[in-house]
């Protein structure tokens, strides 16, 4: 029992508990503010709207917005009070329990670090900075310890060791200004890598990394203090491993919420020296202390802090934010009049909204008079949206969607040249562009925006496509042979890049495979009947009259095509 004892009872520096107390603290306070108060528009209204533990929908308070709404609201509160009063553990017991509560009254709150912050809420509670014994500090660690040894467990497994699960993460978080994996990719492949073998060698970097951390916070609980120059300096190798490890998931961009700064705060107070935390914590919070007033004064401070945190709260743009939210929600299961009723329910603070905010409102507006197809308000408030100078790109996107689709070319390309203008490399508005243009007859400048895409994206599809049509109805069939077969490489069902790389073989007099294509064309557009009179020419070529006759047969008299296919079926029939 002699190992036991030692290891519970040994000396932990009072440093790190009153560090670890009070960043814990602030850090889930304003985790609950900020990620999480706004999230309360959600609940009573999504399908995963269930507890995690079914007596709880059967308890007197079910669950709900307003309650999920409150639950966050006191649990900041008493966490933060609580490091200014004398009664601290009782305080943060309280908003340990609030906590859970609130992550299990619904799914939507399914981070796994909830169940994981419910436990060291309660060890923070339970551990007194001024006891020696703290064993709730040691209990922490080995929490700790556990959740990194099964996170790494849980990862052997042939989906994760090949590569491809953290492959998968990795290309699908990164967005179109983040090159650097692409470039680390490429330099190591250039090196005599493979891509493959990088991924694999990363994966199980990560699962020896998190056997490395499990291994590290089990020394660090047991041996709280290190002397020696060998220990301390495992210590900060230790945190640089998290460090490491932690700041590569947000590069990643992994949406987990703020676990990593979690794991990076715990690091800090786990693995740095002790004498090093008491060197920075003099200068920094040179009077460190739970015990700062007599209680009249510390329930004084309180009454006013909740008056004026609840002031806050009920001025704060979060209402707005409330709404938006609960509206988007109403739209995504396609109730446009629930959504409509949500923001419509105007505050005296609508007014005084920022114009981002403002523009946010109109554009929920917007999708709910869509979704109520009124014509009459939808058109009113798209004009307004037009002459607003400072659309974001989203909604100036969206805005010239609409107009292409009433062939309002002057209106899409004024909004797309704006997207532009503040997007220089937003390639889908420039592949639209150069669209806009090609319709107008502007040949030139159409090309030039295309082939200005096709430079930076060589695989963009859009561009590739328009550059492709563009080059066909220009008489350079030939030209465009590379574009459409790329556009068919990326997406082999496309109905229109089968039709024009048809007509590029049908000028190139190679008829059969022209007759292939006109009938790949037509089996993934029906609807094409240009490429149906094609095909029927071309069967004609070949000698095959009564094939020729049902194609034409079947365009229908509303084709534009359809006075020629008249007159070639009239030939064929005449006697």
């Amino acid at each position: 029992m002699n190992h036991w004892n030692r290891f519970w009872f040994s000396d932990v520096p009072k440093i790190r508990c009153q560090l670890l107390i009070t960043s814990l603290a602030i850090g889930v306070a304003f985790d609950c503010w900020i990620n999480f108060l706004p999230q309360a528009a959600l609940h009573g209204i999504t399908d995963f709207h269930v507890a995690h533990f079914g007596i709880l929908d059967k308890l007197p308070f079910a669950p709900s917005a307003g309650l999920y709404a409150g639950l966050q609201i006191s649990v900041g509160f008493l966490l933060l009070a609580g490091l200014w009063s004398p009664y601290r553990r009782w305080l943060h017991l309280a908003a340990c329990g609030l906590y859970t509560w609130g992550w299990m009254m619904s799914q939507l709150d399914s981070f796994q670090h909830h169940y994981f912050l419910s436990l060291a809420l309660l060890c923070i509670a339970v551990l007194n900075p001024q006891d020696p014994r703290r064993h709730p500090y040691k209990l922490l660690g080995v929490i700790i310890a556990v959740v990194y040894f099964f996170t790494a467990i849980a990862k052997l497994e042939p989906l994760w060791l090949s590569g491809f699960a953290l492959r998968s993460l990795g290309e699908s978080s990164l967005g179109e200004n983040q090159l650097w994996l692409k470039r680390l990719v490429e330099w190591l492949t250039a090196s005599g890598f493979t891509p493959a073998a990088f991924w694999s060698f990363l994966a199980v970097g990560v699962i020896v990394a998190e056997f490395l951390l499990a291994g590290a916070y089990l020394c660090a609980t047991i041996w709280p203090r290190p002397t020696g120059r060998g220990a301390q300096l495992a210590a900060c190798g230790a945190l640089l491993l998290a460090v490491a490890t932690h700041l590569s998931i947000e590069a990643f961009q992994l949406k987990i919420g703020w676990f990593s700064y979690y794991m990076l705060i715990l690091a800090v107070f786990f693995f740095t020296p002790a004498s090093w935390l008491e060197t920075i914590s003099s200068r920094l919070v040179p009077r460190l202390s739970f015990h700062l007033a007599p209680a009249p004064l510390h329930l004084a401070a309180a009454a006013f802090t909740a008056i004026l945190f609840l002031a806050t709260c009920i001025l704060s743009a979060n209402l707005v934010e409330y709404r938006l939210l609960r509206a988007a929600a109403w739209l995504e299961k396609g109730a446009p009049q629930q959504a409509l009723d949500t923001l419509d329910r105007l505050t005296l603070l609508d007014a005084y909204q920022p114009s981002e905010r403002k523009l946010r409102l109109q554009r929920a507006r917007l999708a709910a008079y869509r979704g109520l197809q009124d014509t009459e308000k939808t058109q009113a408030l798209v004009n307004s949206l037009r002459h607003h100078s400072n659309l974001p790109v989203p909604l100036r996107m969206e805005l010239a969607a609409e107009a292409i689709e009433t062939q309002d070319l002057d209106t899409a390309i004024a909004q797309l040249t704006a997207v532009l203008d503040e997007q220089p490399h937003h390639f889908t508005a420039r592949a639209q562009l150069g669209y806009l243009h090609l319709q107008r007859g502007q040949v030139a400048e159409a090309e030039t925006q295309l082939r200005q895409v096709l430079e930076l994206r060589p695989f963009h599809l859009q561009a590739n496509d328009h550059l492709g049509t563009l080059l066909v109805l220009s008489n350079r069939a030939a030209e465009a042979v590379p574009y459409l077969q790329r556009v068919l490489e990326l997406q082999p069902d496309h109905g229109q890049a089968h039709y024009y790389l048809a007509i590029t073989c049908d000028l190139a007099g190679d008829l059969v495979e022209a007759k292939r294509e006109y009938i790949l064309a037509l089996t993934y557009h029906p609807q094409l009947h240009d490429a149906r009179l094609n095909l029927a020419k071309v069967m004609l070529g070949q000698g095959q009259s009564e094939a020729a006759l049902e194609q034409l047969q079947r365009i229908p008299p509303e084709a534009n095509c359809y006075p020629e296919a008249k007159l070639l079926l009239s030939e064929l029939t005449s006697p």
